[in-house]
């Protein structure tokens, strides 16, 4: 098999089929599942230019089991899979706690919650046993359970102990009889790790240094510390640092809320070569132009900060041999770190303010925290009155209790003792680690308030807030004035300071406190700001019959970004000087060409909270920005994906896809990410199409990719990823292509990860579809997750044509009305099949089964045609296999002698539809006419 030359974009970063459809030209029964020892490598971002002489090819599969493959290392066109390295065996054991102090349905949520990190784990290689303790520890299944299959339906029998909390003794048993025992399967190589789960302070001491015994054996200890139980009891048993391993829940529903950062954690540890602390991993691959690929041999290995997430990035370019890299030209390391930040909203609940106003200033709150869940900044809030009372600390966020325990939060309603509740928040909260304080946060306060302070400020609390640099952001609701409040206020007053008339006003000046907000978190760089130092590879794009390569960078030009053109064995670099270094570029590329001249897309997400995609060309020497796109949503990451589509493949570039994964309209709308549709005119120029959304929430939009034709009518189509769709276990879905408007505003197909592989993360998170395969002449599709790459097969699209004939062709009556001749009419039914698609031979050689109904008269009252001649049926249905060759049925219409209305045709329609064609070989073409009508008119006898 030829192998292309490629460059990868390999990324650390935290990111975190049931087939619903019109046209199911994607099949799923029979997905091609890869994987491989590294799984983590497999969560894919593919950028590409498609060209007619783009050609792929799949790689000869080796069998693994029923659904699994396994091979050497393999490349499926833009599908690169590497097994760099070996995971590590992991044996893993759950401690949890059965005390007499948890109701029954507590101690099931303990053993729900065990249950689904297994089977979000089943695929990996870590081996799992579970112990229930109390007043002693009980077996509930070992390592060899787990690999046996048993282990969930022993997990599920086991009962509630309902005694003591003997910690100690139970942690005794765990080491001795579990994971130091080659009889109940443990491994001597393996990873050892422990999760306890516990409620109750330890009834019993540490009199055998049992915990000693652990940290010299390095095993991993994961505490979660539930209800009334201090996680500070449990620092000597939860490894350091505390904050990444130990976890402080109100009650057992936190479980849920934590079971994501569980299975995080835990993965890291399955991964022998990625230190503990990186969050997740990423692959991004671009194929190599089809004459002479750039020679690449640059490598960058840094952080990134600016994003919504921190981002290491590794850029390669691979040789013929897919295992040789090219040698490492540079690695450094550059000092930048996203912020963490600690942020308290304080908002007065005193009397002058109505219910319905109290209630506006929680739904401000909560709309803030909704559209910030996904950043570094951790919440807690606080109503004050006369005292302060806390609502949820940044420990309640973490744990996903803080919106409900907002929600309940009622009305306090007595007077306004201001800086009473400034004191508060600066040392029970934002100095506190116990309330989840970080030390190293940037730390940041909102006050929402309708009052002039009851009390003076006799400690100097606000010298105390500019001593500890604690940003201060005020809101003064009708009465009072702001200048009253600039001494709380961080200066300049101007832009933290902000006069509203009336509760309703909140929802105006959201926009501008999640600017503040986001500007708060700061970024600070070492390194050259003038990019002397590599900076970070953030997207990359391979332009075909090229030797071209185009990589988009965050950290260069003092954060504003370049974009680096890669051409043989030359690299140069342009920057844009009407960027703002505030937000960053480049963290999207595409390319395109449109009447011989070669264009740049480059997508900022960030760019002024709203995003902004920028249209470049290239005179050779620069980059010349002809045209700025602005997202119009604050937050929705305008510009996070970018797609160029040559919609009828003749090497113009008719349309760019602009992905907003994160657009909502109203925090409680069901829907979130939408993609805007451009037409690049002849003048180069992008115009608005349309705008294409999804009715399920799951970031819609987070990857587009054009795709080869999968329903022959000469049309690049469009697959968009929804990677968090279904509780994050992710959904493509499947727009063909339209020659007006780009992509159709309604989905062909659905696929649901859950439906290819149960247990897939994030499926959707990169797609790839210009795969032909060799055998059947078919686009494939590479659809990539957190831990396995799918290849997709498309199926053969047909057309049915049908035809409806009668004879005789008229009904002739005589002066009386009735039929001059009462013999039977025959109805001919013929259905032609012709392939849309361009399958090899042989593939589509199968039958279409479809279902139809042939009715008389369908729309009178009486009817005035039969099926039968005791005139009783008039609808006739049937399923029939449609072949290569044409397929006919005749059937006998019978007439009544004398008919009450003869001034009309006797009308019979036909509709048909595909049946299983979730499992067919071959599908109905969505566009194919599904209907048929013939007439027999009455002719009168003169």
């Amino acid at each position: 098999m030829h192998v292309k030359k490629l460059l990868i974009w390999l990324t650390y970063t935290v990111a975190v089929a049931i087939s619903t459809s019109l046209a199911f030209s994607i099949g799923t029964t029979t997905p091609y599942i890869l994987t491989t020892e590294q799984k983590e490598l497999l969560r894919i971002k593919v950028l590409h230019e498609s060209s007619a002489s783009n050609n792929g090819e799949l790689p000869p599969q080796q069998l693994n089991g029923s659904h699994g493959y396994q091979s050497e290392p393999q490349q499926t066109h833009q599908c690169l899979i590497i097994p760099e390295h070996r995971k590590k065996t992991v044996d893993l054991v759950f401690l949890f706690e059965g005390s007499e102090s948890m109701t029954e349905e507590e101690f099931n949520k303990n053993k729900d919650f065990i249950k689904n990190i297994i089977d979000s784990l089943k695929n990996s290689s870590i081996k799992f046993a579970a112990v229930q303790f109390s007043s002693y520890p009980r077996l509930v299944f070992d390592f060899n359970d787990y690999v046996a299959g048993t282990a969930l339906d022993k997990l599920q029998k086991e009962p509630h102990m309902r005694q003591l909390t003997n910690t100690h003794k139970a942690l005794t048993f765990v080491l001795n009889d579990l994971l130091e025992n080659p009889a109940a399967g443990a491994s001597a190589d393996a990873t050892k790790v422990l999760v306890l789960i516990t409620e109750g302070t330890p009834s019993d001491t540490d009199r055998r240094n049992i915990i000693g015994q652990y940290q010299d054996k390095n095993i991993i200890r994961l505490v979660i510390a539930v209800r009334s139980t201090r996680l500070d009891r449990f620092t000597s048993i939860a490894l350091k640092p505390t904050k990444d391993f130990g976890f402080q829940i109100e009650n057992y529903d936190g479980l849920t809320g934590i079971l994501e950062n569980i299975q995080i954690t835990i993965r890291r540890m399955e991964d022998e070569s990625t230190p503990i602390k990186i969050k997740k991993f990423g692959l991004s691959v671009v194929d190599g132009p089809t004459r002479g690929p750039p020679t690449v041999k640059y490598t960058d290995l840094d952080q990134v900060c600016a994003g919504p997430t921190p981002v290491n990035s590794v850029c390669y370019k691979m040789e013929d041999d897919p295992q040789q890299f090219s040698s490492l030209l540079s690695k450094v390391f550059l000092e930048c770190r996203k912020r963490t930040m600690d942020f308290v909203f304080l908002f007065d609940g005193s009397e002058s303010m109505t219910e319905e106003e109290f209630n506006k200033n929680k739904d401000f709150i909560k709309e803030i925290i909704d559209l910030l869940k996904n950043s570094s900044i951790k919440f807690a809030a606080v109503q004050f009155s006369s005292y302060p009372r806390l609502v949820f600390d940044f420990n309640d966020y973490v744990a996903g209790t803080a919106l409900d325990k907002l929600q309940k939060e009622p009305h306090m309603r007595k007077l306004t003792n201001t800086h009473k509740a400034l004191t508060f928040v600066l040392n029970d909260l934002l100095e506190n680690p116990a309330a989840g304080a970080s030390a190293d946060a940037t730390k940041g306060l909102v006050l929402i308030t309708d009052g002039n302070p009851s009390d003076t400020d006799r400690r100097n609390i606000i010298g105390q807030y500019q001593d500890k640099n604690i940003i201060r952001l005020v809101i003064a609701v009708r009465g009072p004035r702001l200048d009253r409040f600039t001494a709380i206020a961080s200066k300049p007053t101007k832009d933290f300071g902000f006069q509203i008339e009336n509760y309703d006003g909140l929802t105006g000046i959201l926009e501008n406190i999640l600017i503040r907000i986001f500007r708060m978190k700061g970024i600070k760089v070492t390194g050259d700001k003038n990019n002397k130092t590599p900076q970070s590879i953030f997207s990359a794009v391979v332009i075909n019959d090229t030797a071209l390569a185009v990589l988009g960078s965050v950290r260069s030009n003092n954060w504003c970004g370049l974009l680096q053109r890669i051409y043989a064995r030359e690299k140069n670099q342009s920057k844009d000087p009407g960027l703002n270094p505030a937000f960053y570029i480049e963290n999207s590329v595409s390319v395109g060409k449109r009447n011989n001249i070669h264009l740049h897309f480059t997508g900022a997400p960030q760019f002024e909270q709203k995003g902004q995609v920028v249209l470049y060309t290239h005179d050779c020497e620069n980059w010349i920005p002809v045209q700025r796109l602005n997202g119009d949503r604050m937050g929705s990451y305008f510009g996070a994906e970018l797609c160029s589509v040559d919609i009828d493949s003749d090497g113009n570039t008719d349309f760019l896809l602009v992905g907003a994964p994160m657009f909502w309209n109203h925090p409680k709308e069901k829907r979130e990410g939408q993609i805007y549709v451009y037409t690049l005119t002849d003048e180069i120029e992008l115009r608005r199409e349309r705008i294409v959304a999804a009715s399920a929430k799951g970031r819609f939009g987070t990857t587009i990719s054009s795709i080869a034709d999968l329903n022959g009518d000469g049309l690049r189509d469009v697959a968009v990823g929804a990677p968090l769709e279904d509780e994050n276990r992710g959904a493509v879905y499947i727009y063909l292509g339209d020659k007006q408007s780009g992509m159709r505003s309604t989905f062909s197909q659905k696929i649901m990860g859950q439906q290819i592989l149960p247990g897939l993360r994030y499926f959707g998170l990169s797609i790839d579809g210009d795969i032909d395969h060799e055998v059947d002449g078919l686009p494939h599709i590479v659809i990539g997750s957190l831990d396995t790459t799918v290849v997709l097969r498309s199926r053969p699209v047909f057309n049915i044509l049908p035809q409806l004939y009668i004879q005789p062709e008229e009904i002739r009556i005589g002066k009386d009305g009735c039929l001059v001749n009462t013999d039977e009419r025959v109805l001919t039914l013929c259905f032609k099949r012709v392939e849309t698609t361009e399958s090899k031979a042989g593939v589509g050689s199968v039958g279409l089964n479809i279902s139809y109904d042939l009715d008389v008269d369908p729309k009178r009252q009486t009817r005035r045609g039969f099926f039968s001649q005791t005139n009783e049926a008039s609808r006739h249905t049937a399923t029939l296999e449609i072949g290569h060759e044409d397929t006919c049925r005749r059937f006998s219409i019978h007439i009544p002698s004398c008919v009450e209305d003869t001034s009309s045709p006797i009308r019979i329609t036909l509709n048909f539809f595909q049946v299983d064609k979730d499992s067919a070989s071959g599908v109905l073409d969505v566009d194919s006419v599904r209907e048929a009508v013939v007439e027999i008119p009455f002719q009168k006898q003169s």
